[in-house]
């Protein structure tokens, strides 16, 4: 009795791994079929088309540019603020909330700016909600544009530039060193030629320039050389030091 069990077993497994029938959902990221899925569930949002159903996946995981390492340069957790939780033990969400018209003098929040072909998510996400955050708690006094170029060209204890960075430490750059403003390349946010800060020995100060070239996808940022993950750690021990004076010309 047990050899028939087993051997059923071994039959059933047989028929699931040879059937050729893709499951309903297992659609091409990129097509319409994976649009029309996700829209079909009724969730809280709407897909729709960023990218041509042409463009490669390798081409779009480039652009995924959170190292997996990044958790060990995470933010400290804030506790919560007094208030947000109901006197019924819940928070008091409302139905819908839309930032954009929460806070209206504030054109940044519903700005997407366009990376190119860059793995700077990392960077492009911080300075979007530095330049919110600035925005709203100034009450629309500070609305600027915060640079991405700046971030990674010159933040040395981020990352590797394009090839990946950490977020949380784009961050701390922020605090500790400050940022240029200045928004999408080749236009009038464009900052104008800066000089990275001094990071101190064995490093030396770097120029950020805008890219020679755009790429079709779009503008895109200079990246810094590729730094090795021991030249990350040893950069965000020194960042305890006090931020260098920034040169421009």
């Amino acid at each position: 009795m047990m050899k028939l069990a087993a051997l059923l077993l071994v039959c059933a497994l047989g028929l699931a791994a040879g059937s050729t029938t893709p499951a309903p959902h297992r659609h091409h990221p990129l097509s319409d079929a994976a649009i029309d899925h996700i829209n079909s569930l009724k969730s809280t949002w709407k897909a729709g088309r960023n990218f041509a159903p042409d463009v490669s996946m390798k081409y779009i995981k480039k652009l995924m540019g959170v190292h997996p390492d990044s958790k060990r340069f995470t933010l400290p957790e804030l506790s919560q603020p007094a208030g947000l939780v109901g006197s019924a033990g819940v928070a008091d969400i409302p139905e819908s909330f839309d930032s954009r018209t929460a806070w209206p003098h504030c054109p940044t929040i519903g700005e997407i700016r366009d990376q190119g072909s860059c793995g700077s998510c990392w960077a492009f996400g911080a300075v979007e909600a530095m330049s919110d955050r600035t925005c709203i708690g100034s009450n629309g006094k500070l609305n600027i544009h915060y640079s991405a170029q700046d971030l990674v060209s010159c933040c040395h204890i981020c990352g590797f530039g394009c090839n990946g960075g950490y977020p949380g430490m784009a961050w701390r750059y922020w605090v500790h060193w400050g940022l240029v403003s200045g928004g999408n390349y080749n236009t009038s946010q464009s900052p104008a030629s800066t000089t990275c800060p001094a990071a101190g020995p064995p490093a030396t100060a770097r120029r950020a320039r805008p890219p020679s070239a755009r790429s079709s996808a779009g503008p895109a940022t200079t990246c810094p050389t590729r730094r090795t993950a021991t030249s990350v750690r040893r950069r965000t021990r020194s960042s305890r030091t006090s931020p260098p004076s920034r040169g421009r010309s």
